[in-house]
């Protein structure tokens, strides 16, 4: 079984568009669909939940902290675990699945069952940064993969439950931005002071 967890905060019109296409273009019985949503005020919020099927799972937190996108993804990994659930594919509400592909969940999970080393399986996305360490091209079941050699795991994409078993839950004062994107975005300098980036947490104990 695998969960698609999408995770939204004051962005309804995103969040909207993402779950749609994950129930157009994801039609398997091995998935699960939830959203969670970090206190969103916006008006259209209810009118999208009523509109959702009553097999989307919806947990709303009633508060805003500043490490509520882990906090969310924390709640998501403990509900997997609780239900026995072995994959999560984290979905940020501004992507969508743009076509169908009815073999998608079959590649996933035969990589994960033949690659035991494998934590992380992305289907919708490339990293276009010149420093990731290099990568190999591997052919599975006649596809070719990338293989990152030197990439972090990260916040998105189909990851194995049982990582989250070893390493723990992210911590509870983990955010999502560095210091020098605090900068950029134009948070006090102070803001994430002695606070752990999550994303790097995630994948650099994963490598240790």
């Amino acid at each position: 079984m695998i969960l698609f967890a999408v995770l939204t905060c004051n962005r309804t019109y995103y969040a909207d568009n993402c779950v749609r296409s994950i129930l157009k273009f994801v039609n398997d019985d091995r998935c699960k669909i939830m959203v969670v949503d970090n206190c969103t005020k916006e008006d259209e919020w209810p009118d999208f939940v009523e509109g959702l099927p009553s097999y989307v799972m919806v947990h709303r937190f009633t508060d805003r902290v500043p490490s509520e996108l882990y906090r969310a993804m924390n709640y998501v990994i403990g509900y997997c675990i609780n239900n026995g659930i072995k994959f999560v594919n984290f979905i940020q509400d501004d992507y969508q699945y743009l076509y169908e592909d009815e073999h998608m969940i079959n590649k996933v999970l035969s990589i994960f069952k033949k690659h035991k080393k494998v934590g992380q399986v992305q289907t919708n996305m490339i990293w276009k940064r010149k420093k990731v360490g290099g990568h190999s091209v591997k052919s599975i079941d006649g596809e070719n993969y990338a293989i990152l050699k030197d990439k972090l795991l990260v916040d998105t994409g189909f990851t194995r439950i049982s990582l989250y078993k070893k390493i723990g839950l992210y911590p509870s004062s983990a955010i999502s931005y560095d210091q020098n994107s605090a900068k950029t975005l134009g948070f006090g300098k102070d803001r994430y002071k002695n606070k752990i980036n999550g994303e790097i947490w995630f994948g650099n104990t994963c490598r240790r």
